[in-house]
């Protein structure tokens, strides 16, 4: 992974984040869903950002604890739209009804299933 100056960094917040940190989010999150499949939720549900949570629950399918938390796939994929995005890219693939960040996460979902195997 790069590493980024700090204004590098505060650049991704409007612009959105370049493939290599697109990419360690991606693996993040990938093993983020093995640990919650091997040790269950205690251990991260109250440890980890909200944020994080509930992308985890949306790749696992975890359709109770997204209720519990008042979120479903809109609200988690918007959440992460901006994250990925930035400020720019975020409003578009809103406007444009998530297409893009669905899509991420389907493949995020596949790496995690690969890895699942």
């Amino acid at each position: 992974m790069t590493d980024y100056t700090r204004e590098q960094l505060a650049s991704h917040i409007f612009s959105g984040l370049p493939e290599d940190l697109l990419q360690h989010r991606r693996d993040d999150l990938v093993a983020r869903c093995r640990a919650v499949r091997a040790h269950g939720w205690d251990n991260y549900r109250y440890v980890w950002s909200t944020g994080e949570v509930v992308a985890v629950a949306y790749l696992l399918d975890s359709r109770e604890l997204l209720t519990e938390m008042s979120e479903d796939e809109t609200t988690v994929l918007r959440r992460w739209a901006y994250d990925l995005w930035g400020i720019r890219g975020g409003e578009a693939d809103d406007s444009a009804g998530l297409t893009r960040t669905r899509k991420w996460f389907m493949q995020t979902r596949s790496a995690d299933l690969a890895d699942a195997e």
